[in-house]
């Protein structure tokens, strides 16, 4: 699709309002066409050290679709909301809120999630709810307070009376046709396409993380020892497998996938996706080490990786120590993805 198909445009679309005997009041509606570059992105040219595996999945067109989805307001309700309003570039796909703001001034109940490398996950949400990334794409469109289409149902019809919508299709699938399906599988292959592996400490990957500073590397072995961190964020994302309880509260309100059990985030972008946990209860990085440190609580769910023979772990860390781990966080920094356009709001 070209350039020009999709500079800035204004489209009038006259409402007849009528207060008694006074004049027919035209109400203007203002649309907005993407700006897409000629040629797709390149969504397989990745920077840093990932498996091709994950490359090969990633299809352009349809990835540049998905980003048009992700960023258009008219996929909720009232066509004030979208994907990315509670996903930030500059937050590394989170939004710097404890609680995002919904449709019609509510609030979510849990805390933004940040967003990459979902291409190597196999759950989502805070409860790891949904196992496929087709499906968890679809969750927030329908919920009442995030976007608020209860039936997903209208949303082809809906997008069907957008011209910019018939060529990105067509370009993705072969046809003009839009169905849910198409919708949920453009979404996903766009966050697919979204990977993060341009840290300090990814590109030190192969040189065994030489190129950290000493604070970083001290972090570092604090991180795979004396600080456990590696026991649960085990994998090259930093992540880990399942649902744990770490000891955040004795009696939990939200209860999670179940007993205070949530998903173990990635940790990539850490220092960029504040404030932290399901529902945003620390403000900086320095707050969960010294929970880690020192405040975990003995819920009798809490996960056997944060206890011992007398209770809770207490990892009587340093001030030095601390400092050191949070520097280690900071190298996760990947600062290309939040400048890279490929991801930016085409609108």
């Amino acid at each position: 699709m070209k350039k020009n198909t999709f500079q800035i445009a204004t489209f009038f679309i006259l409402t007849v309002i009528v207060f008694g005997c006074q004049k027919e009041t035209p109400v203007i509606k203002e649309v907005v066409v993407p700006t897409l570059p000629e040629t797709p992105y390149n969504y397989r040219a990745i920077n840093g050290p990932v498996s091709d595996s994950y490359v090969q999945q990633i299809n352009n067109e349809m990835a540049t679709l998905g980003r048009v989805l992700f960023y258009d307001r008219h996929l909720s309700q009232n066509n004030s909301t979208s994907c990315g309003s509670c996903h930030l570039q500059q937050f590394a796909f989170a939004d710097g809120k404890r609680f995002s703001d919904g449709l019609n001034g509510k609030k979510t109940t849990r805390n933004s999630m940040a967003i990459s490398n979902m291409i190597m996950q196999t759950s989502f949400f805070w409860d790891s709810r949904a196992t496929k990334l087709e499906r968890q794409v679809m969750m927030p469109i329908e919920n009442h307070i995030e976007m608020g289409v209860e039936n997903l149902g209208v949303l082809p019809d809906k997008l069907a009376n957008l011209e910019y919508y018939k060529e990105l299709f067509k370009n993705s699938f072969g046809t003009e046709d839009i169905t849910e399906s198409r919708i949920s599988r453009a979404l996903a292959m766009f966050l697919k396409s979204m990977i993060s592996v341009g840290s300090k400490f990814d590109q030190g990957a192969f040189q065994n993380h030489e190129n950290l500073n000493l604070k970083e590397q001290l972090g570092l072995e604090l991180f795979r020892g004396k600080a456990k961190c590696w026991t649960c964020h085990s994998t090259s994302i930093f992540t880990g497998w399942g649902v744990q309880n770490i000891g955040l509260d004795l009696v939990y309100d939200d209860k999670g996938w179940s007993s205070g059990r949530f998903k173990i985030p990635s940790l990539k972008n850490i220092a960029l996706t504040a404030p932290y946990m399901h529902d945003g209860r620390f403000e900086t990085l320095e707050e969960v080490v010294n929970h880690y440190n020192e405040g975990v609580k003995p819920h009798p769910s809490l996960s056997w990786r944060l206890r011992n023979s007398s209770g809770p772990q207490r990892l009587n860390l340093s001030d030095f120590e601390k400092s050191n781990l949070v520097a280690f966080l900071e190298s996760l920094t990947d600062y290309e993805y939040i400048t890279d356009p490929r991801y930016s709001n085409p609108f």
